[in-house]
């Protein structure tokens, strides 16, 4: 018999952490039209409705993350950007093969939240990067 674990608990407390998480990212590159993925996700009553704040979600850290480059690469010397610029080409790669990935896996899951997991696994990839990005810019800096 094939046991079914409820995937329910984890994400409601990965939504929760998101949330906490958005509110403390405040940046000094801030954007007062920027997307509040909380009030979507509280907003959210289905799982259509979760997946399109997550693709929202998506879209508002690639800005993030474009905006962020921009700032690195003004901050680079021409040998660091060259170096950027091929880290942030292979970044990109990598994000759209695990996005396949992501997706392929997710498919062969059973349960209702399995799409609203897969498209928030998606959103925070390219949060990350953009964090790791103006993590990049705030030690150039401080220095």
């Amino acid at each position: 018999m094939k046991r079914h674990h409820s995937i329910l608990p984890g994400l409601i407390l990965v939504i929760f952490s998101i949330g906490y998480d958005y509110a403390n990212t405040g940046s000094v590159y801030a954007n007062t039209s920027a997307f509040n993925y909380d009030k979507c996700i509280k907003k959210a009553d289905i799982n259509i409705e979760i997946i399109k704040c997550n693709e929202k979600n998506t879209i508002y850290w690639d800005k993030k993350l474009n905006q962020y480059y921009k700032i690195l690469m003004s901050k680079l010397d021409s040998g660091q950007k060259d170096i950027l610029q091929k880290s942030q080409r292979r970044w990109i790669k990598y994000r759209d093969q695990e996005i396949l990935n992501v997706k392929s896996i997710y498919s062969k899951l059973q349960g209702t939240m399995t799409r609203p997991w897969a498209s928030y696994r998606i959103a925070n990839m390219t949060k990350l990067r953009a964090e790791d990005l103006k993590h990049f810019i705030k030690l150039l800096e401080e220095n």
